[in-house]
């Protein structure tokens, strides 16, 4: 993720965030 991404669109980051937890537990 872009930082400055992540603070333009926070709910994005959350979105991006709970990607990788998905993917990652699989």
């Amino acid at each position: 993720i872009n930082e400055l991404t992540a603070l333009e669109n926070p709910e994005n980051a959350v979105h991006e965030a709970w990607n990788f937890h998905l993917t990652s537990k699989i």
